[in-house]
């Protein structure tokens, strides 16, 4: 190509050759059109001689320079046993160990490449592949250089099918289609996490065992092969079909390649083709194909093939998380502005409910009722009451999981599209709609948006389910303190886990104040209460009360726990994070170091509560200006909570929502509102609407988006925050003033 852009006369013609070469070969002219650019005089082309970068390209694409390696041929500690087969990547052999130190069949990949710096760049990226460790990825065992300083790897041999056989020999159905896939996904997630891409995913690379078990081979290898270069990008072996645009025109991988590339296999999956073109109509493929759930299935895989990579799945666990939303048929994020579909998913999930929410209503409180009553009449004496405590308290964590299962946001959807129906059907509306000025259900759905039908949820539970809770703990079990305290402790939990701050006020304050009397202060179900009482005080902004009640509770630890105690250090980290709250830096300080110090002595670096630690430590340093220390600190917290829990637990969003602090201190807009929004997504899944975790991270974002100038933004964003503040935790709770004030200056 260079030749022939040579050849030309005029700048005309060669602009015109440039032009071609770019619209018929993307990839090719990635690297072309730069080397074009610098090749116009004698000068530029003594200094930028082609010779060296078509000297790579062949060496990345012609045979590998090492001949077939014979059986018996020594690698390191590895035999070669045969030859398997060639590929986009290299030569893959057969082997085992041969120094006797144990034995093992592996497969030998040989990266036809002889790049400068190759041991040190194999070095790095197998140092990060060696630390994938999932049931879905084929192991990475060792790796090396040969004789003529070529890299090999040393990885499990997985004998089995390959994909594709898979599907023609089994036949599968697709709840197994999509177990299979689930597998795969979950692979990439945990992959992706540790800084790895594949850049490869296609059948090929899926292998089947007897077994059933599903592992993605190749992983890092397409990082490992284009990680030497530091001039130039290495042109790649891709396969076209599971390729995502940006890497057909010639840019680098990316987590967002894989995400397409997934998207391509799972339609490849469900139809045999791939999503190849845009604006195919996925649905119709996979509905065409003879499978359930096609609408939910096709905006899945729309949704990940995007051209535009910012506008597909953000992770792997976020398409993984769809996966399983589709498969226990609740709603997928791409799907859930839909109420119509949500409600739908909603009865399939609860065909018993379809009754209404006062059916549901109904049924947990004849339980819990029922559950009361019976333990009542089974001890009316103190004594006789005491020998059930244990059965007692297996009734209580059954009875508090199902109401902190309750999802208000989707009882509020069911109780909308419930009213709509009956109101559409009532004998009193209108026989002839267009006799009003517009259509009859249009106007009902005009009406029924001015309702918050979530609020309405939340407030039926508390009228239909918590109040008589309430009176019943109270009436029922009132000559039986320590059981009375246990259930008003559990009813305290459980509607402030719900959202329901200020009802849950009185349960709290009795259930301390009965096992004080009742247990005295050093017993532990009396700490027990003592914490839920600093967790509520601090979500209503009560933070001296707050250090008051963690100091009582300190002390009463100490002599009986112990410093390196678990709980003994959550009081000593509790009491970090509530001087930070008052602004006592120096005390904040010195709590964290304490409690960081205690942990990592007690329970190690790998552990969630030492994360939690040096998560708010980081957020201390951001405070005191040392900003490098911050992120440092919080980026390896981020590690260790997404190794210990995932992404969606609260120490994962607490230590994005950090980062996201510090990015908007650094002045990195683009990223502090990567991470808010990533949180704000899992927050308004996982939690609702009206939690208050939601409202913070609404808050913080409104504020974010007003000290960068986009004013529409930060005004939805703070309106939405003080309305559920507003109800949530009061007029007077000192967050609500503070986002009535950042919305009064904007």
């Amino acid at each position: 190509m260079l030749d022939s852009y040579l050849a030309l006369e005029t700048a005309e013609e060669q602009q015109i050759f440039i032009a071609r070469i770019a619209k018929q070969y993307p990839r090719l002219a990635h690297w072309f059109v730069p080397l074009a650019r610098e090749s116009r005089t004698t000068v530029s082309l003594f200094k930028h001689s082609p010779a060296p970068l078509a000297s790579d390209l062949l060496n990345d694409h012609a045979s590998p320079p090492t001949p077939d390696l014979e059986p018996g041929t020594r690698l390191g500690p590895w035999q070669i046993n045969a030859y398997v087969g060639a590929g986009g990547m290299g030569k893959v052999y057969c082997g085992e160990r041969a120094d006797g130190t144990f034995e093992m069949d592996v497969a030998i990949k040989l990266i036809g490449s002889q790049r400068s710096a190759l041991a040190e760049s194999l070095r790095h990226e197998c140092q990060l592949l060696a630390r994938l460790d999932h049931p879905g990825v084929t192991r990475l065992i060792d790796a090396g250089l040969t004789d003529e300083d070529e890299p090999y790897l040393v990885m499990e041999w997985i004998e089995g099918l390959d994909l594709e056989q898979w599907l023609e020999d089994s036949k599968p159905t697709l709840s197994r289609r999509l177990a299979l896939f689930e597998t795969l996904v979950e692979a990439t997630a945990h992959a992706h996490q540790r800084l790895i891409v594949h850049g490869d995913i296609k059948p090929a690379n899926v292998r089947l065992r007897d077994d059933g078990t599903v592992k993605l081979m190749d992983f890092g290898v397409a990082q490992l092969m284009g990680s030497s270069r530091t001039d130039e990008q290495g042109v790649r072996a891709l396969t076209p079909a599971f390729a995502a645009p940006e890497l057909l025109d010639g840019n680098e991988i990316t987590p967002a390649s894989d995400i397409w590339a997934l998207g391509a296999l799972l339609c490849w999956l469900l139809t045999g083709q791939t999503r190849a073109i845009s604006g195919d109509d996925v649905c119709a493929k996979v509905a065409a194909a003879g499978h359930s759930r096609s609408r939910e299935l096709g905006a899945m895989i729309d949704k990940a093939c995007n051209e535009q990579q910012h506008l597909r799945y953000r992770s792997a666990s976020e398409l993984l998380a769809d996966l399983q939303a589709c498969g226990e048929h609740r709603p997928i994020s791409v799907l859930s502005h839909d109420r119509p579909y949500r409600a739908r998913q909603f009865i399939r999930r609860n065909p018993v409910l379809v009754g209404g929410t006062v059916a549901t209503a109904s049924a947990l409180v004849i339980g819990l009722v029922a559950t009361l009553i019976m333990y009542q009449q089974a001890g009316q004496e103190r004594d006789r009451a005491e020998r059930h405590a244990t059965e007692l308290a297996q009734v209580v964590g059954f009875q508090e999981a199902q109401l902190a299962g309750i999802d208000a946001e989707t009882m509020g959807a069911d109780m909308r599209s419930s009213l709509r129906k009956s109101l559409i059907d009532a004998e009193w509306a209108p026989s002839d709609p267009e006799a009003l000025s517009g259509h009859w259900p249009q106007m009902l759905d005009g009406l029924l948006s001015t309702v918050n039908f979530t609020n309405f949820a939340l407030e039926s539970l508390d009228l239909a389910i918590f109040e008589h809770s309430r009176q019943a703990i109270h009436e029922q079990f009132a000559k039986q303190p320590v059981v009375q305290a246990k259930l008003l402790q559990t009813l305290a939990t459980t509607l402030r886990n719900v959202g329901l701050v200020h009802q849950s006020i009185e349960p709290q304050s009795t259930a301390l104040e009965i096992r004080r009397r009742e247990l005295g202060r050093a017993h532990p179900d009396t700490q027990e209460s003592m914490r839920e009482l600093h967790h509520l005080q601090r979500i209503r902004g009560q933070y001296a009360e707050s250090v008051a009640t963690l100091e009582e509770l300190l002390e009463l630890q100490l002599p009986t726990k112990g410093e390196l105690h678990r709980s003994t250090l959550l009081s000593i980290n509790s009491l970090g994070s509530m001087y930070f709250h008052l602004g006592d830096l120096d005390k904040a300080r010195q709590f964290y170091d304490r409690a960081l110090e205690g942990r990592l002595e007690a329970l190690g670096e790998w552990d969630g509560d030492t994360a939690f630690t040096m998560t708010g430590l980081g957020a201390l340093y951001r405070e005191l200006g040392k900003y490098e220390e911050s992120e440092t600190m919080l980026r390896r917290a981020l590690e260790i909570v997404l190794e210990v829990h995932d992404e969606t637990h609260f120490r994962t969003l607490n230590t994005l929502r950090q980062l996201a602090r510090l990015m908007v201190t650094q002045d990195r807009p683009e990223q502090a509102e990567r991470y808010f929004l990533q949180v704000l997504d899992i927050e308004r899944k996982g939690l609702g609407n009206q939690h208050p975790e939601t409202l913070h991270t609404l808050r913080n974002l409104g504020q974010f988006q007003a000290r960068a100038g986009n004013t529409q933004e930060a005004e939805k964003y703070l309106k939405e925050a003080l309305n559920g503040y507003q109800v949530v935790l009061g007029e007077d709770h000192p967050l609500t003033r503070e986002t009535r004030n950042s919305l009064s200056d904007l």
